[in-house]
Parts: structure tokens; C-alpha cells; sequence
């Protein structure tokens, strides 16, 4: 069995809370990486840096959570559900990112690098646990929705 089959197994074999924490760090890693490249490589400005590594997140979280994780269809309802809290943990990365960085900038005498991944990692704590909340409560209510609605036909 070749190594990236054993991984696979191994994800497979974990807790929901286990395998969206895995898949949250995945993500982040390619979050930063995008981020990185695209700020301090091309120049991009710090909030479109960020949200473009956010949005190529989503996608990754998307497409590999919403049935591992969530054991949830990749229908119409589901996107709404990763789209909607998507939307929100963007809003709540760009502005902790942003205040982050404003703050350090006036309180400390830190390279521009650390104070973009200091305010990096400040804008994946908070909304790690909120999008995971919220979507475990969305989904949750999904499938009542869905029983409810298979026993009325």
C-alpha cells in the first residue's frame, strides 16, 4: 500500500472533530502558501493576498470536507451551507488579519513578514471554531429538513 493510501485510511478512520481539524490544517498550509507567494513575492496588497489564499481554501475544504467531514450530499444545499459560512469566516479573517497587522505595525518594530503571519494566524483561530460550529449546526438542520421532508412523501 503506497503512502498516500495509509494517510487516506488513517484520515478516514478519525472523528469528525479529528478529520475537520486535519483537513483545516491542509488547508491552511495552502491558505498561507497563496497568501505568501502572492504578497510578498508579487506585491499584492495584504486583504487581496488574503482572500484569495481564503477562497483557495474554501474550494480544497469544500470539495474534500463536505462528505468526509460533514457526511453531507455536494448538492445545492450543501454548497449554500459551505458558501454562507465561507462568506462569513472571509469577512472575520480579512478584518482580524487587517487589525492584527495595524496593531503591530504601531506597537512594535516587527519585519512586515512576521506581522503578516502573526495576523495570519490570529484570522484562522477564531474562525476555524466558529465556521466548524456553525456548520456542524447547518448541516444538522439540513438533514432534519431532509428526513422531515422524506416522510411527508
Amino acid at each position: 500500500m503506497n503512502i498516500f493510501k495509509k494517510i487516506v485510511n488513517l484520515y478516514n478512520k478519525q472523528s469528525t472533530a479529528k478529520k475537520y481539524f486535519l483537513l483545516s490544517c491542509f488547508v491552511t498550509v495552502v491558505d498561507y502558501f497563496v497568501l505568501t507567494v502572492l504578497h510578498r513575492g508579487f506585491g499584492v496588497e495584504l486583504i487581496a493576498a488574503n482572500t484569495a489564499g481564503v477562497i483557495t481554501g474554501f474550494a480544497l475544504h469544500y470539495a474534500m470536507g463536505s462528505n468526509t467531514v460533514f457526511k453531507t450530499q455536494y448538492g445545492v444545499a450543501g454548497f449554500l451551507v459551505y458558501l454562507s459560512t465561507f462568506l462569513v469566516g472571509l469577512l472575520l479573517a480579512n478584518t482580524i488579519i487587517k487589525i492584527s497587522v495595524m496593531i503591530l505595525k504601531e506597537y512594535t518594530t516587527f519585519s512586515e513578514t512576521i506581522m503578516m503571519t502573526i495576523g495570519k494566524m490570529a484570522s484562522i483561530v477564531i474562525p476555524y471554531f466558529v465556521l466548524y460550529y456553525m456548520r456542524i449546526l447547518l448541516f444538522s438542520l439540513l438533514r432534519k429538513l431532509n428526513t422531515t421532508e422524506e416522510k411527508n412523501t
